[in-house]
């Protein structure tokens, strides 16, 4: 304010005030502190003794509590592991015989097959008979002679045609010989293979019944994991006391850590609002109180007058110079002209205007007056805005 008293009044106060805000914050804190860790050490005291409770309570109940059971189930479970383990060998010794039945059936048949097949080509060759041989020599004959007509005449002369006829005839005959031999074959295969080999029924009927013998098998083993899975479950869910206890102590213990670890905390936070509280604030206090100066130390107003008149001169001049600088290399009046030039002057010839321009030469001036006005109104709040965003004379001025 404008009264240095006023000042030093106001000042002194608000620094009073603080003080004690801070006092009474220090304190507040500490108090609130103190509930908090009341709060906390009450529930940790309520859950200790829940669990206390718990575990007496498990200890009455389990003292002497071990399910009667328990080995029953242990031996039974046993004796089932066993019995998978015989199941599991049984299953893998048949499945081993099932692949030995599998491959001696398949070479068997494999064996059959080809028996079969040898069988029925022990048939008689047509080209290794007598009318084979005949046939051959009478188409030898026939193509020759066809041939030799060729040379002769052309392929549709009777001779030549009827030659071809007979050519023909012989090679049909032979064609016929060769079908009739192949469906021979093809007959004897068919009568061999309706006649049964008593290997292969054999082991057909071995692979049959180790089939049978593995999916039994494979049933009962599948029953015994079962009875395992629920033996085992069985034997899970069975409450173990010594183990239960442990879990209790185990979590009586967290409990107590932690509850002594909040009183602890308690102790000190007690101590530490006590020592505050007595305290009063005494370790907060007014290093520099407020005094009262004999003349102000900002703003320095003659300081602030010399440079704006220095700063308004300076432009001032700077404007001047800018304006006539170009008067002084022109020739303005007739005593320039003398001057310049050494000659008299006769006569000089006013400037001519229209009247439309003698009329803009006064809208001009107006126009340039009003535009230096905008810009000096422009300009100073732009500049104020300047100095007071930089600083700039309290920087060098105070």
């Amino acid at each position: 304010g404008r009264d240095p008293k006023s000042t030093q009044a106001v000042a002194a106060e608000l620094a009073s005030k603080y003080i004690d805000e801070q006092t009474k914050g220090t304190i507040n804190a500490g108090t609130s502190a103190k509930q908090f860790i009341e709060e906390q050490v009450r529930q940790a005291k309520e859950e200790l003794d829940t669990i206390d409770n718990q575990r007496l309570s498990y200890l009455q109940q389990n003292m002497n509590n071990l399910p009667s059971q328990s080995q029953a189930l242990v031996g039974r479970l046993t004796a089932l592991h066993e019995a998978q383990k015989a199941l599991i060998a049984e299953l893998g010794r048949l499945r081993d015989l099932g692949a030995a039945y599998r491959s001696q059936l398949a070479d068997i048949t494999k064996s059959y097959d080809q028996e079969i097949a040898m069988a029925a080509e022990n048939t008689t060759d047509p080209k290794t008979t007598m009318a084979w041989a005949e046939l051959t020599r009478r188409r030898s004959e026939l193509e020759s002679e066809l041939q030799n007509l060729l040379t002769q005449y052309k392929e549709k002369h009777p001779d030549v045609v009827a030659k071809k006829s007979q050519f023909e005839s012989v090679k049909r005959d032979q064609d016929q010989m060769i079908a009739d031999w192949k469906n021979r074959i093809e007959e004897r295969k068919q009568k061999l293979t309706q006649l049964s080999d008593p290997r292969l029924l054999t082991l057909k009927t071995q692979i049959t019944m180790v089939d049978g013998d593995t999916d039994r098998q494979q049933k009962v083993l599948s029953e015994t994991n079962k009875q395992i899975a629920e033996l085992d479950s069985r034997i899970n869910a069975i409450p173990n006391a010594e183990v239960g206890l442990e879990a209790i102590d185990r979590d009586y213990q967290t409990k107590k850590s932690n509850y002594d670890t909040l009183l602890a905390q308690q102790q000190k936070i007690v101590v530490g609002a006590d020592a505050a509280k007595d305290q009063q604030g005494g370790g907060i206090q007014v290093v520099d109180p407020a005094n009262l100066p004999e003349r102000p130390v900002a703003p320095k107003r003659f300081m602030l007058s010399v440079a704006g008149f220095g700063m308004g001169l300076a432009l001032g001049l700077l404007l001047a110079v800018f304006l006539e600088l170009r008067r002084l290399f022109t020739i303005q009046t007739t005593d320039d002209a003398k001057h310049y030039t050494g000659l008299p002057v006769l006569a000089s010839i006013p400037e001519l205007m229209t009247p439309a321009e003698a009329r803009a030469i006064p809208r001009r001036h107006g126009f340039a007056l009003a535009a230096g006005i905008v810009a000096v109104l422009i300009t100073i709040p732009l500049l104020a805005f300047v100095l007071r965003l930089t600083h700039v004379f309290e920087k060098f001025l105070t």
